[in-house]
């Protein structure tokens, strides 16, 4: 008998979650763990339709020493709204990395794909600076589902105060969202996504529902020429329920910090908080401009700055695919990028679906994975 099963997590193991992910930081020269207080799987809910955390667990002691989240996201596949599986938080505890336990959990994965049927495959990402981690999971080894990259997705990490000066010219106006405007919002945000693979499609009830917990339509903001909407931004403030904390450096970078820190802060390039420190940050989410005009953005990130630079906040957060024109909108500012991979993942009841997907540019909202 193994001394180790797998199995689905309950509430009682919330805090046995929230603690290994403390333990485990992401590696790299900067190491960063993203926190889930108070409540692990209030954060691993947003944006999802339903989720699942598989567990690995010591038979006798019965300690969880692994899991990892599979939630139902509703999202656009060749231009129409379907069900797709993601997968998130892989966390292993360093006693058990390595040898067969991996292969086991995604047996135990993939007996629960098979029996419940939700999704016909699965989308997810792996930081470029975990090696590891892409190296293992991208390698076909026995029990392994086949990983096949689709893109990169770019972190941008941004100072607020970039975005002070005079803006842009633009011959239409920008609002806060309200309540009533909603369905007109996800309207639009719809018919932009469905241009892309993987996008989020939205539902009116989702805003009402507690989904996006934290986010209220009055943190949409709105730009419209005459009575049309051209384009929608969000800011979302999630600290109450994912925190993103510096855990250390490599030793290079804590010698550099005090000096590169000096020079960050006299040409406004984000600097590298303490370690133990929280980086206090907004999420610039939601974003859909039709047609992709990196100049309304740019309004909409003057309005921004305006609304929100008295406040604790030092940085704003963006997520876009490498090819995102609207990316351009960052090159003449100072940022730090957090560089990931996007990967499509099935076992062979799926592979026929993956290879019938279009070749249309992956779309992530970094504000719900």
């Amino acid at each position: 008998m193994s001394k180790y099963y797998f199995g689905l997590a309950g509430r009682d193991d919330d805090k046995a979650l929230r603690n290994i992910i403390r333990s485990i930081p992401m590696e790299g020269s900067l190491r960063i763990v993203f926190q889930k207080e108070p409540d692990f799987f209030a954060a691993e809910r947003i944006g999802a339709q339903s989720l699942d955390v598989l567990l690995c667990r010591e038979r006798v002691s019965r300690k969880i020493v692994g899991f990892g989240s599979r939630s139902v996201r509703r999202v656009f596949v060749n231009g129409r709204p379907e069900n797709i599986g993601y997968l998130s938080s892989l966390r292993a505890i360093p006693e058990v990395r390595g040898g067969i336990l991996l292969p086991r959990a995604y047996n135990a994965l993939r007996e629960l794909h098979a029996a419940d049927g939700k999704v016909p495959f699965y989308f997810t990402t792996i930081f470029d600076e975990n090696e590891t981690a892409k190296k293992l999971l991208t390698s076909g080894r026995a029990g392994l589902p086949t990983y096949q990259e689709i893109g990169a997705l770019n972190t941008h990490i941004v100072t607020l105060r970039s975005f002070r000066g005079n803006p842009p010219d633009f011959r239409g106006t920008i609002v806060r969202g309200s309540r009533e405007i909603i369905p007109e919002i996800v309207a639009f945000l719809n018919v932009y996504n469905a241009q892309f693979q993987f996008a989020p499609c939205f539902e009116v009830s989702d805003f009402e529902r507690g989904m996006f917990s934290g986010f209220v339509p009055e943190n949409f903001y709105v730009a419209r020429i005459g009575a049309s909407i051209v384009g929608v931004v969000g800011v979302w403030d999630q600290s109450s329920t994912k925190q993103t904390v510096v855990e250390g450096y490599s030793k290079t970078l804590k010698y550099l910090r005090p000096w590169y820190n000096a020079y960050a802060m006299l040409i406004g390039a984000p600097q590298l908080p303490q370690i133990g420190e929280q980086i206090r940050s907004l999420y610039i989410s939601f974003i859909a401009i039709n047609p992709p005009e990196p100049e309304v953005l740019r309004m909409f990130l003057h309005r921004i700055y305006r609304d929100w630079n008295s406040s604790s906040y030092e940085y704003a957060l963006f997520g876009f695919n490498e090819k995102d024109p609207l990316g351009s909108v960052l090159l003449n500012v100072r940022h730090r990028i957090v560089k990931s991979r996007m990967y499509v993942v099935c076992w062979e009841d799926g592979r026929k679906r993956v290879a019938e997907l279009e070749n249309r540019l992956p779309h992530l909202e970094i504000a719900i994975l």
